[in-house]
């Protein structure tokens, strides 16, 4: 079902750009850029609203959207970092079910690597 809404969205988005004069194989590329159906009909509302005359106004959305998405998904894995620290704040090291309960964050993982690598430092120091 998803992969039959992307091929609709990444047709309808092919349409749009050729509709505005430029050549399919742009629409193809952007689609491939932007992945997902809902980035796709977020760039064709642009086309659709817009209708820019120049393929560097259609490629700068494109960018835009991208960006966009790339600062959504650090957004969400800096709250689950985020969330998983006050958890570990609360329980403390040792609680709610020891460290497993963090060993799926990967920045978790490298703080613990690093206070690991500290202790083993003072260690060998003294």
């Amino acid at each position: 079902m998803a992969n039959r809404d992307w091929t609709i969205a990444k047709n309808d988005l092919v349409y749009e750009i050729e509709n505005l004069g430029f050549p399919a194989d742009l629409g193809e590329n952007i689609a491939k850029q932007l992945r997902s159906e809902k980035a796709m009909r977020r760039m064709i509302a642009y086309l659709h609203y817009v209708k820019p005359r120049k393929a560097e106004l259609i490629v700068d959305e494109m960018l835009a959207i991208c960006s966009d998405i790339e600062n959504w998904k650090k957004k969400k894995a800096v709250e689950e970092a985020n969330a998983k620290y006050n958890e570990l704040l609360y329980y403390g090291i040792g609680g709610r079910d020891d460290l497993d309960f963090f060993r799926g964050s990967r920045y978790f993982r490298g703080i613990f690597v690093l206070k690991n690598n500290k202790k083993d430092n003072r260690s060998k120091s003294n």
